[in-house]
């Protein structure tokens, strides 16, 4: 479950940082297939490396994946290649996770 926390609150951060970045001029609805696979590779990645037990730790990985990723592309589908983006995230994280009250 724990994992699943960590991959879930990633996730929702890159989608945000994507939809964040995006054109808010598009004439059509468009598609985010290709958005969405990238993010999903980069929060399994991010699963890899950290562990969330509670929804207020979800909560915070996910701003900071957001904040980490505001302004970037995120367009890369393999999981590996996100190891170093992954790292970053996860030490912002591990600092901050210490001021989550429980």
């Amino acid at each position: 479950m724990a994992a699943v926390l960590a991959q879930n609150g990633s996730y929702q951060g890159a989608m945000q940082a994507i939809l964040l970045g995006r054109p808010g001029t598009a004439t059509s609805e468009g598609s985010y297939a290709s958005q969405a696979a990238a993010a999903l590779a980069l929060s399994q990645e991010v699963a890899t490396l950290v562990t969330c037990t509670s929804a207020d730790q979800q909560a915070l990985l996910a701003n900071i994946t957001a904040a980490f990723l505001a302004g970037r592309p995120l367009t890369d589908t393999v999981e590996a290649d996100y190891n170093k983006t992954a790292q970053q995230i996860v030490a912002a994280y591990s600092d901050a996770v210490g001021g989550i009250s429980h």
